[in-house]
């Protein structure tokens, strides 16, 4: 898959993702896959995907911080937040196959406070 069509698939998903899930599901083949590692959830199926998300108790929105790859394999760093709080980082390593995504793995992780011992070897970034 060229870079330009890739990025602007991934654009439209996460731009509509939370707001409109049929429009945000037209990237997924219908045999996709989508993993959440850390509560260790599987999702098959574009339908699966798409009446999940649907059934979501809570508005989401996605702010991407940069996507990179190439080929077949994207990368998408982003801030999601939960009813317009709660910031929660996450990646999305998205998978595609004739133009479809058919594998996404997910990895998310709030933020915390950077221990005290760190500070002498670290920079403050924005908090988000």
């Amino acid at each position: 898959m060229d870079e330009y069509r890739a990025r602007q698939l991934i654009v439209e998903h996460f731009a509509t993702a939370g707001k409109d899930e049929d429009a945000a599901g037209e990237i997924f083949a219908e045999d996709a896959v989508v993993e959440w590692p850390q509560s260790g959830e599987r999702i098959r199926g574009r339908w699966n995907i798409v009446a999940l998300h649907k059934a979501a108790p809570v508005r989401i929105d996605f702010e991407i911080r940069r996507t990179i790859g190439s080929g077949d394999l994207w990368v998408t760093e982003a801030i999601i937040r939960y009813d317009g709080a709660n910031a929660t980082h996450a990646v999305f390593v998205m998978e595609f196959r004739d133009g479809k995504v058919v594998r996404e793995t997910d990895y998310f992780g709030a933020p915390f406070d950077a221990p005290a011992y760190r500070a002498g070897w670290v920079e403050a970034m924005k908090a988000t």
